[in-house]
């Protein structure tokens, strides 16, 4: 047989399961931007045997409970597509956490998921998963926006780590920056000096799903940040006071 077509059909072994994958995360968070008070969201599809020309991606923007923004658009597939994004776009509702609930459906749902992101006044921020060959999960909160000094929460389920504390967070977790327990839950916070910026920690577990969308988020400026804002004025008003009340005694005389 001639070597050509040998070759030829170990590839298209090799090539043929990409476009009909039966395994594996389908759907995730491609990218976020936000441009003034819109948010755009992206959304990645690898496209595989379940989803037809007749699929609609559905995304519902849930903010204090109640459904804010609804996006729906159809999912155009050809033979030679292995991956497609949509985008959607949606209007700040203010500071709090946007839950996003995402579904293909037709005549019945395909696929869903759930996932979470937190605005405050001058930064927003959502989770990322990577599964690593250990059977590991990395977990990066991507953080953009113009803030500095911000102090950032991450509420880990208790599916995933029951107790943290100070004798076994060394061997639970591995963070890229330094991290401080604020609850045994748990729950944990960052100190960032300036956003943009990732913050990524590694759990020595493989993360499901389902507990993916357990995690939450939240940004706040950080406290003491405040408290140094508030004392460098006093600084500042007190050498103003030293500067001008000698000239104030000056005159009066």
């Amino acid at each position: 047989m001639n070597l050509r077509y040998i070759i030829g059909f170990l590839l298209a072994l090799l090539v043929l399961p990409m476009g009909f994958s039966d395994h594996g995360e389908s759907i995730h968070m491609y990218d976020m931007n936000k441009r003034g008070e819109i948010y755009q969201i992206s959304i990645g599809f690898e496209l595989d045997r379940r989803f037809s020309q007749e699929d609609y991606f559905y995304l519902d923007v849930v903010y204090d409970g109640q459904t804010q923004e609804e996006c729906r658009k159809q999912i155009i597939t050809s033979n030679q597509s292995v991956f497609k994004k949509i985008t959607c776009e949606f209007q700040s509702k203010g500071t709090g956490e946007y839950l996003l609930q995402g579904r293909v459906e037709s005549d019945e749902v395909k696929y869903e998921f759930n996932t979470s992101f937190y605005e405050s006044s001058k930064a927003y921020g959502h989770y990322e998963f990577e599964n690593l060959e250990d059977n590991a999960t990395l977990v990066r909160l991507s953080l953009e926006g113009n803030a500095s000094n911000v102090k950032v929460y991450s509420r880990i389920p208790k599916e995933v780590i029951p107790l943290l504390n100070e004798e076994n967070k060394d061997s639970l977790i591995n963070s890229t920056f330094d991290y401080e327990i604020i609850e045994e839950d748990p729950l944990i916070a960052w100190n960032v000096e300036k956003v943009p910026e990732d913050v990524e920690y590694r759990v020595d577990k493989e993360i499901s799903k389902e507990d993916q969308e357990r995690f939450s988020l939240k940004i706040e400026e950080s406290k003491t940040f405040g408290f140094m804002k508030f004392i460098v004025g006093l600084g500042i008003i007190g050498i103003l006071i030293l500067i001008i009340l000698p000239t104030i005694r000056k005159n009066k005389k």
